[in-house]
């Protein structure tokens, strides 16, 4: 055999063997499916709590909103008393406070009837309630006193 054969020959099977290392192993792709499942397990919890954390700080943001409305519907169609004052969502929205529909942080309707701001006998704001598809019942309340309450309204 020549020389050249040789070269050629040795070519040939380095070819082969390169062909069939070409691609990956059943244990390899195992591995990267495993890895990928571990990371999937650890982010869609986490990108989930972002998610609700996000709608709650809406909802929440809309409180606010109602509150901030409820004072200039309380100074302009009330003369100013905030004492022992409940202001509801429907007060608003007929009078051109807020706009219709108004939605909570999860995109449902508030029921503009039972969703209100309350304000105490020296005209503080007391809280304000959300009721809406998502917050059904009693809704939600935020209080401006966070003091022993659950959700407060201002953090």
């Amino acid at each position: 055999m020549k020389q050249g054969e040789v070269l050629a020959a040795d070519r040939r099977k380095a070819g082969v063997r390169r062909a069939r290392e070409a691609g990956f192993t059943l244990v390899e792709l195992l591995a990267v499916v495993v890895i990928l499942g571990i990371i999937a397990a650890i982010a869609v919890p986490l990108i989930g709590n972002i998610i609700n954390k996000s709608r709650e700080d809406a909802t929440r943001n809309t409180a606010v909103s109602m509150y901030e409305a409820a004072r200039l519907y309380i100074m302009g169609e009330m003369g100013g008393d905030f004492k022992n004052k409940v202001v509801t969502l429907k007060d608003l929205q007929d009078n051109g406070y807020i706009q219709k529909p108004t939605k909570d942080g999860y995109g449902t309707d508030i029921d503009a009837e039972n969703s209100k701001v309350t304000f105490d006998n020296k005209g503080n704001i007391e809280s304000v309630t959300i009721v809406s598809g998502h917050y059904t019942g009693q809704g939600i309340t935020f209080y401006a006193n966070p003091v022993n309450q659950q959700d407060p309204l201002f953090k």
